[in-house]
């Protein structure tokens, strides 16, 4: 699964909070590993607690949030690895820069936001929705919606199996 070069395929899974990007990120992973190919999954989530500790959640800082996660994925893309990154990515700039620099496959994850909502554990929507939530992608600050991305698919009409199935084919 090379492109050219030494430089390994990326995938770039974005979507709002709850809509199953870490979900569809492990299950290629999986998929991948099955396969016997190198690959890695770079969570936003995750990367926010460790390298990207340091920055809010101003345009400026989620910028550059994408920024590194994108330097982080080149790095391991040019030990020969599959890079499957999974980060809400709000901005289409930032995105498409990270997108590009990596030659990556865009895959925009989308449901309901009652359905998100469903799935929110820690409650981020609920207290979004009532003011108490400052920031909160998608109902207090912007999500740009990709407009062309690669695959596009609602997480509440296909289980994560239909969706790498139709990434991956076998």
């Amino acid at each position: 699964m090379e492109r050219t070069g030494s430089k390994s395929l990326a995938f770039w899974i974005t979507g709002l909070s709850g809509v199953g990007k870490t979900t569809l990120a492990n299950a290629l992973a999986a998929s991948l590993t099955a396969l016997n190919i190198k690959n890695q999954v770079l969570d936003g989530d995750e990367l926010r607690k460790t390298l990207c500790a340091d920055l809010g959640f101003s345009k400026q800082d989620r910028d550059t949030n994408i920024q590194r996660i994108a330097e982080l994925a080149y790095s391991l893309q040019q030990q020969g690895i599959v890079v499957i990154v999974s980060v809400i990515s709000p901005y289409k700039e930032a995105r498409q820069q990270a997108i590009e620099k990596l030659q990556a496959t865009e895959i925009y994850l989308e449901a309901p936001l009652a359905v998100l909502q469903k799935r929110d554990p820690k409650g981020l929507y609920a207290k979004a929705i009532a003011g108490e939530l400052l920031d909160f992608t998608g109902v207090s600050a912007p999500y740009e919606t990709p407009e062309n991305p690669a695959y596009q698919f609602r997480t509440d009409l296909l289980t994560v199996e239909e969706t790498v199935s139709k990434i991956l084919p076998s």
